[in-house]
């Protein structure tokens, strides 16, 4: 098919090929306008601007936008509608004039593909000032204020196409590179990922040739690299250029394609390339998702709208992978403009229709040998998901339970070959040997069989995905139970299998990253070669050359299925508390040993999950056509004294399904709660700051909410120093202790002077956790606090929508090196960079009211052409009025200051017009959600990372009065309506 409408589409898609990328730099333009407004007509109209009208692709997403806006309605309870305008043909200038119509007709909203990024700039920029959010989609204008992009991620997007290749050339080859525009961002992307997800193969890039984004360009220099290399095995058209040709256009590389020995990866999937497809002139397409384009784009605006919900500056549309097994699918999608159904794998390794026509899936579940303990728990795993699926319906699941007696490698694929020939539907294994199992699994892939790995993996076979644990995690678990158990640091040993095991290499990294930059210190790495007497000995020898020896981490379990008394100087050590050590996996030797305290804790993988998980998920790439990523990380359990004897308890009955309470509980649990009250003792850093008022208040909330909720009673005891001393607070968190308190929740005036306090509770049997500043050094449970990182980041944006033209800004910080400060600065210049603002100073107040008014008045003399400040506290704004009078007349003059935090002095000065915006902490989640939280580890055993991120207010004009007012009332339940119109 070459007619002249896709010449024209040709073009088309070149330019959208080579739209820029959006820039780091988020905006907080879609927050500027007014929700109530658009939604008082309970309609919202949406403009829908592609490119250009005579685009069939844009058709697809057309279709997409009204289908969304249809369901949207139905859905309610607003009515939504699709305005799809644009000019006729792809101009900048006329793309403008539409969107200027559509703001002048009264639209809600717009969702643009734009013609230039340049020219689009004022054009959003008009529409975000009327109050309309803009976003784009497929083509972006980064430096306006749309509040996100919707596009491919093109690197990505060329690791998929290095995939279709490895799978075209599985004993690689050469291959050449055909790229449009050199240095264009999204082909060089594109371009990086072939490359890098090529690296490591046979498949070598032997050429990278540029076609300019023309198409008879592209014909002539696909034309001379086939003649340069005669022996070349592969092309990877980055874009689609010379596809648009006239047949017979390119001779050698029709010929090539046609007798097979050159296989072709090209993007995007337009009907010409299906065509090429069905053919078998190309291999498969990686497609962007022009469907999505109106569909999504159609859902995101609503959420913006009606749910105030904020995208990071670029929203990854996804992509589309068409082979044989799927082109037809597609190319039907094509023809009835109908991108509804789900897109099957196009490159599927089996017959759906074909496993399902009995109603039964048959899986062989395949572990490494039959005597293996742990392999009889996977068993019981698969069993219990079989039966589930079975019992739901529609299909039944049944497991083949096979293996060879030993561990033999040779055995384990006349199994595999045995299962093939019994007919099984999908096999599921554990690799004796990589390598060895490259064969029969291909073998039985070629057959129709899906196949999945888990435990032992075959990364070079088909296998579809290999279920594990993620062993670099698992040695960074060890170390943070290292550490726990020698927290004023050691000397520790290392013991190995076989040197360079990637597994065990991959623990050792883990644990040496983990305990980096602590007290412990890994004097010695010995290795067995996976031998349970040479473990024996390299661990007694350790002993021997290093008696003050504080620890051993075991990457594996060998000696320890030595008879009892094997390792004398080990067991003395470990008996008399001496000698810590953690060891990986959880099997019944190693929990007896842990019962007995020879062991301190344990890192195990998910023994269950190799069958429950593995069942279930190939019953999802067959039923469903789940794709899974190469590696799924199976998680861990982490086993101490606090869940060993529940541990223990499920070996002796194979069964895994209770949850694991915590190994290292540092409380007790039914104690807590046999008299059914829980009183926890909130404690801020004094008495006399109102912020603290507004988290004792949200503390009293939740309390009273869970209480209402039941079983148990939750009380607030709100205690602290009166002014804010780190003596004085350790004495109230002492007396805390002293009068009962279940839990504490303390923001720490001096994170040193806390450990003690905190750490002292906990051995009392009392949960800790920190919040608003942080002891990181103690053993509290989490931290809740900002991000400030992030929050400098915030503070940026506000600063770049206050600057759109950019401009000299000063920064005032206050004791220097302090790490939540650093971290607000940290983020606010990466958030500028790349911008036109630039910072010229920053000045240091030493957290001092006085010495703020000061450097700020010097800075303001010494730049008279200064455009702004980041207060990144405010110090200064606590000063009497008019002690900043430079700062205070070029502020009212248009200088644009954004602080942290949110109190009342700052919002006078915002309302006045002095700031122009705030990024504040969450008050009243310091309480709210420290209580839930408490409650959460108390009674549920929840477990949390030891920081958790509070989130943070942005308050602008829009918003000032609804938060002053809460300040008013100490009522911070009402959602904050946006900062800025």
């Amino acid at each position: 098919m070459k007619t002249k409408l896709w010449f024209v589409l040709a073009l088309l898609v070149i330019l959208a090929t080579i739209a820029p990328q959006p820039t780091q730099a988020s905006r907080l333009a879609q927050t500027g306008f007014d929700k109530d407004k658009i939604l008082e007509d309970g309609k919202i109209t949406i403009a829908w601007i592609p490119k250009a009208l005579n685009n069939p692709v844009f058709e697809i997403g057309r279709v997409g936008a009204e289908t969304k806006a249809a369901e949207l309605t139905e859905a309610g309870p607003y009515e939504i509608e699709i305005n799809y305008t644009a000019s006729v043909a792809s101009d900048a200038a006329e793309q403008a004039r539409v969107i200027e119509d559509a703001i002048a007709s009264g639209v809600e909203a717009i969702g643009v593909s734009c013609n230039d990024p340049t020219g689009c700039i004022d054009p959003i920029n008009k529409a975000i000032e009327a109050g309309i959010p803009v976003m784009t989609w497929d083509s972006d204008s980064p430096d306006s204020d749309r509040f996100t992009y919707l596009g491919v991620d093109n690197y990505e997007g060329g690791k998929a196409a290095a995939d279709l290749m490895k799978k075209a050339l599985p004993d690689g080859g050469k291959v050449a590179l055909l790229t449009g525009v050199p240095g264009a961002f999204n082909l060089e992307e594109r371009i990086r990922g072939f490359k890098d997800g090529v690296e490591g193969t046979n498949i070598e890039v032997i050429a990278t040739v540029a076609c300019d984004d023309d198409i008879n360009k592209g014909v002539q220099v696909v034309e001379e690299t086939m003649q340069a290399n005669p022996d070349l095995n592969g092309w990877f058209f980055v874009g689609l250029w010379p596809l648009f040709a006239e047949r017979g256009s390119m001779p050698l590389w029709e010929e090539a394609s046609a007798s097979g020995n050159l296989k072709t990866v090209a993007f995007d999937t337009l009907p010409v390339e299906l065509e090429y497809l069905q053919e078998g002139l190309l291999y498969g397409l990686v497609g962007q998702k022009y469907w999505g384009w109106g569909y999504d784009t159609t859902q995101m605006i609503y959420d913006t709208i009606v749910d105030g919900k904020q995208f990071d500056s670029f929203t990854n549309s996804g992509m589309d992978i068409v082979g044989p097994g799927n082109v037809d699918i597609m190319a039907e999608a094509w023809a009835n403009n109908d991108f509804t159904k789900p897109l099957p794998l196009g490159f599927p390794t089996f017959d759906k229709d074909k496993i399902l026509e009995d109603g039964k899936i048959t899986i062989a579940w395949i572990p490494k040998a039959l005597n293996n303990p742990v392999f009889e728990v996977g068993r019981v795993g698969a069993e219990t998901k079989a039966a589930e699926l079975t019992e739901a319906g529609p299909y039944e699941v049944e497991i083949n339970y096979t293996a060879s007696v030993a561990s033999d490698a040779a055995e384990q694929a006349r199994v595999i070959e045995d299962a093939v020939a019994a007919g099984v539907e999908a096999i599921g294994v554990s690799c004796n040997d990589p390598t060895a199992c490259v064969d029969p699994i291909n073998n039985a892939i070629d057959a129709g069989i899906p196949v999945m790995t888990w435990d032992s993996d075959s990364p070079d076979s088909d296998r579809f995905t290999y279920l594990g644990v993620d062993n670099y995690e698992g040695g960074k678990a060890a170390a943070e139970l290292m550490i726990q158990a020698l927290p004023d640091g050691g000397k520790v040993a290392l013991l190995t299998g076989v040197p360079g095991a990637f597994n065990l290499e991959e623990r050792i990294r883990g644990f040496k990253d983990g305990v980096a930059g602590t007290n412990i210190e890994v004097v010695a790495t010995v290795a067995c070669d996976d031998d349970i007497n040479k473990g024996v000995q390299v661990v007694e020898e350790t002993m021997q050359a290093n008696p003050d020896l504080n620890g051993w981490f075991f990457v594996g379990l060998w000696p320890l299925f030595a008879e009892r008394g094997s390792m004398p100087l080990w067991e003395e050590a470990s008996a008399s508390g001496n000698l810590k050590t953690v060891a990986f996996d959880t099997l019944p030797v190693e929990l007896e040993y842990l019962q007995e305290g020879l062991l301190y804790g344990l890192v195990g993988q998910k023994y269950w999950g190799w069958g429950y998980d593995t069942t279930q998920m190939i019953y999802d790439t067959i039923v469903d056509g789940k794709q899974f990523d190469s590696f799924t990380n199976s998680g861990m359990d982490i086993v101490g004294p606090g869940n060993v004897d529940i541990m223990a308890e499920a070996w002796a009955n194979n069964d895994f399904t209770k949850p694991l309470p915590l190994g290292f509980p540092t409380f007790d649990k039914d104690k807590i709660l046999e008299d059914g009250k829980i009183t926890i003792a909130w404690i801020p850093k004094a008495l006399n700051n109102p912020v603290f008022e507004v988290g004792r208040v949200g503390a009293e909330t939740k309390a009273a909410e869970l209480t209402e909720a039941g079983p148990y009673e939750v009380e607030i005891n709100y205690t602290a120093s009166v002014a804010s001393d780190a003596a004085e607070q350790a004495r109230v968190i002492e007396d805390a202790v002293a009068a009962g308190v279940e839990a504490i929740g303390v923001s720490c005036n001096d994170p040193t002077a806390c450990v003690d306090p905190i750490n002292n509770a906990i051995d009392a049997g009392i949960p800790v956790m920190t919040w608003d500043s942080d002891s990181p050094d103690s053993d509290r449970f989490t931290y809740l606090g900002v991000d400030n990182y992030e929050g400098g980041k915030a503070a940026a944006e506000l600063m770049i929508q206050a600057l759109p033209d950019g401009g000299k800004v000063a920064l005032l910080t206050g004791v220097p090196g302090a790490f939540n400060l650093e971290e607000r600065i940290r983020g606010f210049k990466d958030g500028v960079a790349g911008t036109n603002i630039e910072v010229v100073a920053t000045v240091a107040c030493d957290d001092d009211i006085n010495k703020g008014v000061q450097v700020v008045e010097e800075t303001m003399q010494a730049n008279p052409d200064l455009n702004g400040w980041f207060f990144v506290g405010l110090w200064p704004l606590f000063a009497e009025r008019g002690s900043m009078p430079l700062w205070e007349e070029a502020s009212l003059a248009g200088m644009k200051t954004v602080a942290f935090d949110t109190l009342p002095v700052e919002l006078d000065y915002l309302k006045e017009g002095l700031l122009y915006g705030l990024v504040g902490q969450k008050y009243w989640g310091w309480g709210y959600d420290t209580t839930q939280m408490i409650y959460d580890t108390i009674v549920d055993g929840k477990q949390f990372e030891p920081f958790t991120n509070s989130g943070m207010d942005i308050v602008g004009p829009n918003n000032v009065d609804v938060m002053s007012e809460a300040w008013a009332n100490n009522d911070f339940t009402k959602e904050l309506p946006p900062a800025f119109e």
